[in-house]
């Protein structure tokens, strides 16, 4: 939500606490170590137009 306090805060979903994200005001980092990162397998030469 907009109004959330920057600096680091607890994401909850459903009442469940998912984790720790650090508030930056546009967005928000995960505090996940490197490793556990998803990497996108997203190339943009490979997309086609689907009509």
């Amino acid at each position: 939500e907009a109004d959330a306090p920057r600096g680091y805060i607890l994401i909850r979903y459903k009442g469940k606490a998912l984790g720790f994200v650090k508030n930056i005001g546009n967005r928000a980092n995960n505090l996940y170590p490197q490793e556990w990162r998803i990497r996108s397998g997203y190339l943009t030469e490979q997309v086609s137009v689907v009509v």
